[in-house]
């Protein structure tokens, strides 16, 4: 659950940075390479699917160390949705 909310506030976050600023202020090179190809409405979610995929394959493939590995993407997530919304990078 962690991840996931994490992940939401991250997705909801940079894509309303994205629409107040545009594509070149997100620090993901894919993330703002796929913004600038299929527009930011389709691209945030498009890339942060693939994040989050690469998260839960990553979990799966180090089983023993998936709730771990989970719960600290998630915080990680959530740190990024902060920062976002608080502009601080």
């Amino acid at each position: 659950m962690i991840l996931f909310a994490g992940a939401t506030a991250d997705v909801v976050t940079t894509y309303q940075n994205l629409r107040l600023y545009g594509p070149a202020v997100e620090a993901h090179i894919v993330q703002r390479w796929v913004s600038e190809v299929v527009g930011i409405r389709a691209g945030v979610p498009v890339a942060k699917l693939v994040q989050l995929g690469f998260v839960l394959f990553v979990a799966a493939w180090w089983r023993p160390w998936t709730p771990w590995l989970l719960t600290l993407c998630g915080l990680l997530y959530t740190a990024a949705a902060v920062s976002n919304h608080y502009l601080l990078l």
